[in-house]
């Protein structure tokens, strides 16, 4: 790819997979607080489905990044930058109106990648709370030693094999 109407013609392809990466993932965004809320709520069993959603559009995000990476490729050849320039050196060579649409590209997916890994972190977080609740009432109901409850400090005490709600003899 060596002339002007090819590079443009890839230009105009490129920005099209970007606007596609774009909606994908503003599509992963709005899934993962979707997850986010089914968490904070008491309606567990729509996870699996949230969770499925997500799963769906991150193969579909695949897709399309691959068709990104060999366009960028060839991209980065015809414009002499090596087989795979990053996004920032392309918006810096590319000629208008394509720089300044590149540019918008960029920032864009920063900010998203920005709010999904808030998103995941405050997941992860909420999964974590989750978890370490269900090991406290199964250390309560089932007598497990090793957490029998917290002190004035909030450090753990050793709890007692005596207690038990649940006989597990029967």
């Amino acid at each position: 790819m060596n002339s002007a109407i090819d590079v443009d013609e890839t230009l105009q392809s490129l920005t099209r997979i970007l606007w596609q990466q774009r909606r994908l993932l503003e599509r992963v965004r709005y899934h993962m607080k979707v997850q986010e809320l089914i968490l904070a709520g008491t309606d567990d069993w729509m996870l699996t489905f949230a969770v499925n959603d997500v799963e769906e559009v991150l193969r579909a995000a695949a897709e399309v990044e691959a068709a990104r990476v060999e366009m960028t490729q060839d991209l980065g050849l015809g414009l002499g930058l090596g087989a795979n320039p990053s996004l920032q050196t392309l918006c810096d060579v590319a000629p208008d109106p394509y720089g300044p649409m590149l540019d918008e590209h960029r920032q864009a997916f920063m900010e998203l990648a920005s709010e999904i890994t808030s998103i995941s972190m405050s997941g992860r977080a909420q999964l974590q709370r989750g978890l370490d609740l269900t090991k406290s009432l199964a250390a309560v109901v089932f007598g497990d030693r090793g957490d029998g409850g917290y002190d004035a400090s909030g450090s753990a005490v050793p709890g007692s094999a005596e207690r038990r709600l649940v006989d597990r003899a029967l």
